[in-house]
């Protein structure tokens, strides 16, 4: 079963967060993934990388509608 990993910072990095939570789907409640729930460092880990990131991303021509 794939366990999923954060996106920070433009790479895909391993959570550090130990809890496990499954992801289901509703239809058939077949569990298909699995991730790391957040903790205080992933989430300093992600506001760093926000910060870093270039104000002119590929989104940023884009208006509200699309977020």
């Amino acid at each position: 079963m794939e366990t999923l990993q954060n996106y920070i910072g433009g790479r895909w990095e391993e959570p550090a967060g130990e809890d496990l939570v499954a992801v289901v789907n509703p239809a058939t409640e077949e569990t298909f993934a699995r991730f790391r729930a957040g903790s205080a460092e992933d989430v300093d880990r992600a506001v760093t990388g926000a910060v870093a990131a270039p104000a002119g991303g590929p989104r940023a021509h884009r208006g509200p509608a699309w977020n």
